[in-house]
């Protein structure tokens, strides 16, 4: 199991629980860090030496052309930009769901599948 996959399931565990909402940020931030480290470990594989020291921005863009296609390009740049805005705290919004969480981090166990392949 790498590192992005240990990080989702602890991210899966802990939006599991169920037991406050600030709980569901911090599953939120595992998942990004998941995704992140997966991203990591897929230009390493591919043999862009230092090429995950860049900003996730440009890994995403990179993403499309260096890939494994389009439509895992675009899950994984929405499934970032979602769990991103879900990671910030903002005093006049509410923590996000469990409901709107859980497709995200099922997205970025399909990403981290599809780097793998």
């Amino acid at each position: 199991m790498t590192e992005a996959e240990r990080a989702l399931k602890l991210a899966c565990e802990v939006l599991e629980t169920r037991s406050a909402s600030s709980w569901n940020r911090i599953a939120a931030v595992l998942a990004r860090q998941a995704l992140e480290r997966g991203l990591a470990e897929y230009w390493e594989r591919r043999g862009f030496p230092g090429f995950s020291l860049t900003s996730i921005r440009c890994q995403l863009i990179c993403l499309r052309e260096y890939g494994p296609g389009d439509e895992l390009a675009s899950r994984a740049n929405l499934a970032w930009w979602l769990l991103s805005r879900a990671c910030h705290h903002h005093p006049y919004e509410l923590a996000p769901t469990y409901e709107e969480l859980q497709p995200r981090l099922a997205d970025v166990g399909e990403v981290l599948k599809g780097l793998e392949s």
